[in-house]
């Protein structure tokens, strides 16, 4: 006669193995140094493990639940934690974007032998589980009930508790099948949102139209730059171009990426307060006056600017669906190779490009290589308490090399063509100012963020009045809310949606 074992005792069973194998590996790539981080990283792993048991023991109340959904759950697991360990991949709302994109030949090529044990191995283990729960485990009606209030307890608590809880618990397996597929479903909604602002609004080029490449920044502050007196030359391989236009004086409102970008993006309204979010960019103004546009993405979208994305005749995904919540490697040069195949593509159209980088982002080790780590010491952990004031300055400038480099490649990429680069970063980063870190706060580094130009000779040669524009009115304290119409202007777009008094080029000052 085989053991019976109570049910509680099997769905502890169940989460254990998959809190030691799953989730170990969706920890793996957590920062850990000092006891201090050790202590931190333990735990969230423990509670990503309590609501873990959360969901097994919903599974576990009913044996044809569990026959149904443990095999397809295991399996898919297998399938990220494989992913996760070879190429640093998580289910992200990005991840299910491009999974959600391609098609069944193309999913058929990246199916390696590797993945595929994966897949089979996890599926034998939720088959294995499934059988063990229908013929081994024995329980009383009172226990299912037990059962049932305690797992929709930690499960509801999990996703409705604080941010930080939601966020910790949200962007791990199991929760994230959920979290992160709702988070896409959001972005789709608010990128099929109907938005006509310039649906109708005539835009026209001009006969030698330039390419316009609009790169937006991740947490740069200007006074980390040398060009702003920063003691050390963070952009080495630009800085001494003499075509480089640096605006030493912007100001931006929003401190926050999502609240920052739409307002880059759109017309600036002192009558219209929410006009970011509900207006379209100069990106259909640009498709308009015939523009070829794409927006490349190496920071996951959120619904405070996937609509303007998709505005965009193309969207590129530039970060194989990481999520910034983990700690794998992320580039912005990885934006290079898709970026040069997009803009020598075989046709007349002039381009618009947006680059959303994932620049000075914390955590500022992963935004650069060991060719870039200049500065030393450099952090080892994330737990700021713990870290030296120096090792995260060190780090934090490595990631303004690791940007001077992307940079420096994507100016080579159209050096022979008519083209302007604007940079503009969201907002700064604070580095210790009343002993605030990140950019949860007010202090004016936040609100300064690194805003240069830098046109090709071919460019400067074809408008020269652009160029001096620019050269006498860089010096002149201007508002991050002047990019919309600065862009336009840059790409000599004729439209009555353009205010040419509210530009970089008109030297008026605007707070």
């Amino acid at each position: 006669m085989q053991r019976k074992i109570p049910l509680w005792l099997f769905s502890l069973i169940v989460c254990v193995f998959y809190c030691a194998t799953i989730t170990v590996i969706e920890f793996s790539d957590q920062p850990v140094n000092d006891i201090f981080s050790f202590a931190k990283t333990a735990m969230l792993y423990s509670l990503v493990s309590v609501a873990s048991w959360g969901v097994f023991s919903l599974l576990s109340v009913s044996r044809r639940v569990f026959a149904l959904l443990c095999p397809p759950l295991m399996a898919f697991s297998g399938a990220m934690g494989y992913l996760g360990l070879t190429i640093g991949s998580r289910v992200s709302e990005t991840s299910i974007e491009i999974a959600l994109g391609n098609d069944a030949e193309m999913w058929f090529s990246v199916i390696t032998p590797g993945l595929a044990a994966a897949i089979l191995i996890g599926l034998a283990i939720g088959i294995f589980f499934a059988r063990m729960r229908w013929r081994n485990v024995v329980s009383t009606s009172r226990q299912r009930w037990v059962m049932t209030i305690a797992g929709v307890i930690i499960t509801i608590g999990s996703m409705t508790a604080s941010p930080k809880i939601i966020w910790t618990v949200g962007n791990r397996l199991p929760y994230s099948l959920y979290y992160c597929f709702n988070l896409y479903l959001t972005n789709k909604k608010e990128a099929a949102a109907v938005r006509t602002t310039y649906e109708h609004t005539p835009a026209l080029a001009a006969d030698n139209a330039p390419d316009v490449i609009f790169v937006i920044g991740e947490s740069l502050r200007a006074d980390h730059l040398p060009m702003n007196g920063y003691h050390r030359n963070t952009l080495p391989k630009i800085s001494d171009d003499s075509l480089l236009i640096n605006f030493p004086d912007i100001y931006t409102g929003h401190t926050n990426t999502n609240i920052a970008v739409p307002h880059l993006l759109t017309r600036y309204s002192a009558q219209k307060p929410n006009h970011a979010f509900s207006d379209q960019s100069f990106i259909t103004l640009f498709k308009n006056a015939g523009y070829k546009t794409a927006w490349f993405a190496n920071q996951n979208l959120t619904k405070y600017y996937s609509y303007f994305a998709n505005e965009a005749d193309s969207l590129i995904y530039c970060n194989d669906g990481k999520s910034i919540f983990h700690y794998e490697r992320t580039l912005d040069t990885d934006m290079i190779p898709p970026f040069r195949q997009w803009i020598n593509e075989p046709d007349s159209a002039p381009r618009l490009a947006i680059l959303h980088a994932i620049g000075s982002h914390w955590w500022y080790p992963t935004h650069y290589t060991e060719v870039d780590e200049t500065f030393t010491p450099v952090i080892k952990h994330k737990e700021i308490a713990g870290l030296s004031n120096e090792a995260i300055v060190n780090s934090y400038d490595n990631t303004i090399l690791a940007t001077d480099r992307f940079l420096a490649e994507l100016r080579a990429t159209v050096n022979q063509r008519n083209a302007i680069i604007i940079y503009m970063s969201d907002h700064g980063e604070l580095l210790g100012e009343d002993g605030c870190y990140l950019h949860d706060g007010n202090q004016k580094p936040l609100h300064r963020p690194a805003a240069f130009v830098l046109p090709t000779a071919t460019y400067a040669a074809n408008f020269p009045q652009v160029v001096d524009s620019l050269r006498m009115s860089a010096s002149t304290p201007m508002s991050a809310t002047l990019t919309f119409h600065t862009l336009l202007s840059l790409g000599r777009i004729s439209t009555p949606a353009l205010n040419p008094d509210s530009t970089f080029l008109s030297g008026r000052p605007l707070r």
